[in-house]
């Protein structure tokens, strides 16, 4: 599951994923809210960290700056 497209848009599953980290949320309370299983989440986060749109933070992921530059 690729959380950018080819074209360097944004998978509906990783826009999702980043405007749920916006409101500031654990991993775990991510993952529920969102109704996706863990290891579904931690593959998002994998290809989101990989392509600098977020960071680890303890049991978090934050956004970075192009994670916030890609929701507006």
């Amino acid at each position: 599951m690729a959380c950018v497209n080819p074209d360097g848009s944004l998978s509906s599953t990783a826009r999702t994923v980043l405007e749920a980290l916006a409101a500031g949320t654990t991993d775990a309370q991510l993952a529920a809210s969102l109704g996706l299983p863990m290891y579904r989440l931690r593959s998002s986060l994998r290809d989101l960290r990989g392509a600098g749109l977020v960071a680890a933070d303890s049991d978090r992921h934050v956004l970075t700056d192009e994670g916030r530059q890609s929701l507006s």
